[in-house]
Order: C-alpha cells, then sequence, then structure tokens
C-alpha cells in the first residue's frame, strides 16, 4: 500500500480496517526526517501498534514491513 496524501497520511491510516486490510508493506512519504528521527513520528509509533516496523527509506519515502511472528 503506498499512502501520499500531502499531511492526512496519519488519518488515512487510522480510517483502514486492519482486522480486513493488513498489507505486507507500507510505503509513505515522511517529509525533514532523517532515519534516526523516524522512529519517534507518529506515523511510525501508530504503525508499530498495528505490527510493523521500519524496513527502509529512500529519500523522502519510508517502507515499513509487516512483522513476522
Amino acid at each position: 500500500m503506498t499512502i501520499d496524501v500531502e499531511g492526512l497520511d496519519l488519518e488515512v491510516l487510522e480510517s483502514n480496517n486492519w482486522e480486513k486490510f493488513k498489507p505486507e508493506y507500507i510505503l509513505i512519504e515522511v517529509l525533514k526526517l532523517n532515519f534516526n528521527e523516524i522512529s519517534n513520528d507518529k506515523i511510525t509509533l501508530f504503525l508499530e501498534e498495528k505490527g510493523y516496523q521500519v524496513f527502509a527509506k529512500c529519500v523522502n519515502t519510508v517502507f515499513f514491513k509487516k512483522k513476522t511472528t
């Protein structure tokens, strides 16, 4: 799933039905944060609660991967 809605990314994530739709990867545009700052971002914290972890960052896109159990 790729999300780029100019500042409304968290709202889009919150509106998802996580019981029904849980993609393997989520790509989100995160501006003005370096790789070390991503862990404290509210989007990252939300996705960690949903079972995702930061997988990679490429310029302004952060890749989240569903954690394996």
